[in-house]
């Protein structure tokens, strides 16, 4: 999961859903949950649920969400204590995406983020498949199709033809795409191209020390 640098409040706001815009032009137009584009619609979330005492105009309670996430999680948390959240964590060292089982913690995480981690996921409901077949979801539709190129790309690029090419390309087509993760996963062994990616999907969290350590944000696990 993409780890998100909101920065600070572009504006004040005075009905929540006018954080929209600064949402999509400070961390892009995807769902802050499950990765999908929202580039059209999308929803601004507020993390912690108004119906359990969250602020209702604050920035830093605000994610955007596509329909999906957004309904999914709805008010079922009391407030943010006990999941990791991509505003505040380190979330791109807690999560493994893989195509078989789509999400899961991270196996080597100590067990209270790992269970946070977990928690997250049932919470929006990220991990459901075709399977579901009670539910109108879609995301693990585009999910698939994600894959699907992230893996296209990554084959085009192990032929090794006209590379200098591709690393302009593939991050174009991922940042269309969306799924942050997948990409990240596919070419986890390319760092140069996951860069490129990474430079394409603006404001993701990547603070270091001076001994190249991650930074753990105030009040993160992880």
């Amino acid at each position: 999961m993409r780890p998100l640098d909101k920065g600070i409040p572009p504006k004040d706001y005075s009905d929540h859903s006018d954080a929209k815009p600064g949402l999509k032009a400070r961390n892009g137009p995807f769902c802050a949950y499950c990765e999908m584009p929202v580039r059209d619609l999308g929803y601004v979330d507020h993390v912690h649920p108004l119906a359990n005492g969250g602020a209702e105009l604050d920035w830093s309670n605000f994610l955007l969400s596509c329909f999906f996430c957004n309904r999914t999680k709805w008010d079922n948390n009391q407030n943010r204590q006990g999941y990791l959240w991509p505003d505040i964590d380190n979330t791109d060292l807690a999560f493994e995406y893989n195509k078989q089982f789509i999400i899961k913690p991270l196996a080597t995480l100590a067990d209270e983020p790992k269970q946070a981690a977990q928690n997250l996921i049932n919470l929006t409901g990220i991990d459901r498949t075709a399977d579901d077949s009670s539910l109108k979801d879609t995301r693990w539709r585009n999910r698939n199709e994600a894959w699907a190129k992230a893996e296209a790309m990554y084959e085009a690029w192990q032929t090794g033809l006209n590379q200098p090419g591709l690393r302009i390309a593939i991050p174009e087509v991922a940042h269309s795409t969306g799924f942050y993760s997948i990409w990240m996963a596919v070419f986890a062994t390319v760092p140069e191209v996951q860069n490129a990616i990474r430079q394409k999907f603006p404001n993701t969290y990547q603070q270091v020390d001076e001994h190249g350590r991650r930074i753990v944000r105030p009040g993160a696990l992880i």
